[in-house]
């Protein structure tokens, strides 16, 4: 890398131009007043060396040029001398550096004097550099005194440094080391201990993000090692922030494939991080459509069980096929804009109102088939004949929903011999949940035969023609179910 550039040398010389080591006179100013002129007294090798004015360069070594700008005794001037050639070289350290940041295509862009900024504020370029000059044998010096007044004289002193270049590219691969590895340190991989949820861990990526992208320095240089090799640090973080978001998945659905009209539809999504035991910051859109077209739509938040519970209301949705699309995705980071991960459906019925049906006996009527066929058939076509958009549905739980009571009671009267005498009495109820919403009234029939079982279908046959004629009680069911077909 360094093998490309080339330092800036800024050598100061303070001093006129000596035309004669041996003349001393002194010219005169407008006023007449004598000015002195600085003469060169000694100097240290006798003939100044060419590296003083022009730089040496080769293939294999940087050189620098230190000068000083004239001090009271020898060892001042050299010091002068060597700390410029430290500025010479942090400065030499920046422009490989800035050269770096400026072309680098994901950098923003930024004037030299912007970069310039971050290059004399970083620290570790100044460090590096003084480490480096502390292995840098000064090769010649060239001190020249000069009598600068008629009272004073001063030294000035030149030193040549040469690093090679090959030490130069080391110095700037280590530095570009350590600021990988500072910031390597914060990524959620290397402390796992500190992360349990997924959102903690997109932050903690971006932070590194924000931190990198705050010093076009550290977005020139800063990387971490993949199992593909050495990638940009700011790219990388990135990257995983998206792909923690991106990998989030529905482990699965909860809900009910058939809906009564009415009634709340209940959808649990179970979402999964294959990183992380949270994954809170995921959000979920869910959009209701039917024969294609989008019904409403909703946007819901993970709890802290990683489920999304959406409730949709049927009451203004019509009967029929209904698809739910869930898509997730997190809006949450400005840097990474709206980031999508998996996308799923599920499909449900919006059906007619199921109602089971409940037979309660007392008396001498007990389990009969006949008698619960009629009434069920009797049931039915009214509740089809008042458009009441219910269903009986024996595989209804007896225990929720809506239902069907129907409490026969059986009593035995006295009768001439050989002959059956049964009076029934039977009650319809419709319960939602376990609360009566609306019964018939008290219906009575009695039945005679000589066999038994044709006693009680007799009276049952008037009981229910009497349950065909209760409108109100029909009526009332329309009511409590709130709709027609």
């Amino acid at each position: 890398m360094a093998k490309n550039f080339f330092p800036v040398l800024f050598v100061s010389f303070l001093f006129l131009a000596i035309t004669g080591c041996q003349s001393t006179k002194n010219a005169s100013d407008q006023s007449g007043k004598t000015l002195f002129k600085p003469v060169l007294i000694s100097n240290v090798p006798e003939v100044r060396p060419d590296w003083v004015d022009m730089v040496p360069s080769s293939d294999a070594s940087i050189y620098f040029v230190g000068s000083s700008s004239g001090a009271a005794t020898e060892s001042d001037a050299r010091e002068q001398a060597r700390s410029n050639a430290f500025s010479q070289i942090v400065s030499y350290y920046g422009n490989v550096i800035k050269s770096t940041a400026t072309g680098k295509k994901t950098v923003r862009t930024l004037s030299d004097s912007d970069v310039e900024t971050y290059i004399e504020t970083e620290n570790l370029i100044s460090t590096f550099a003084e480490r480096y000059i502390s292995q840098i044998l000064a090769e010649n010096y060239y001190t020249e005194l000069w009598q600068n007044t008629p009272d004073a004289t001063i030294f000035q002193v030149w030193v040549l440094c040469s690093v090679p270049k090959s030490k130069v590219e080391e110095e700037i691969n280590t530095f570009a080391d350590d600021v990988s590895e500072r910031f390597s340190a914060l990524l959620p991989e290397n402390q796992r201990y500190r992360f349990v949820s997924l959102i903690g861990a997109v932050e903690a990526y971006l932070d590194v993000y924000k931190a990198i992208n705050e010093n076009p320095i550290y977005q020139a240089v800063a990387y971490t090692k993949t199992e593909s090799g050495k990638v940009s640090l700011d790219d990388y973080t990135l990257q995983q922030a998206k792909r923690l978001i991106q990998d989030c998945v529905v482990e699965r659905i909860d809900y009910q494939e058939r809906v009564d009209k009415g009634s709340a539809m209940k959808v649990v999504a179970h979402l999964n991080s294959a990183d992380y035991k949270k994954t809170t910051g995921i959000s979920v859109l869910a959009e209701v459509s039917k024969d294609g077209m989008t019904i409403s739509s909703g946007l819901y938040g993970t709890n802290d069980n990683n489920d999304v519970e959406i409730i949709i209301d049927t009451d203004n949705l019509d009967y029929g096929n209904y698809v739910i699309q869930l898509q997730l995705f997190s809006d949450s980071f400005e840097e990474l804009g709206t980031v999508y991960a998996q996308n799923c459906s599920v499909s449900f019925k919006i059906d007619y109102i199921h109602a089971g049906i409940r037979f309660d006996y007392s008396g001498c009527v007990t389990e009969n088939s006949d008698v619960e066929n009629k009434i069920k058939n009797a049931l039915q076509e009214q509740l089809n004949n008042f458009g009441v958009p219910l269903v009986l549905d024996e595989t209804i739980s007896n225990n929720s929903g809506w239902k069907f009571v129907v409490q026969i009671d059986g009593t035995k009267l006295n009768s001439a011999a050989d002959v059956q005498k049964i009076k029934i009495k039977e009650t319809v109820l419709l319960q939602q949940n376990g609360i009566t919403k609306c019964k018939t009234t008290e219906f009575s029939a009695t039945g005679l035969s000589k066999i038994e079982a044709s006693s009680i279908s007799s009276a049952n046959d008037q009981c229910v023609q009497k349950l065909v004629e209760s409108t109100d009680f029909f009526t009332s069911i329309l009511d409590a179910t709130g709709a027609k077909k």
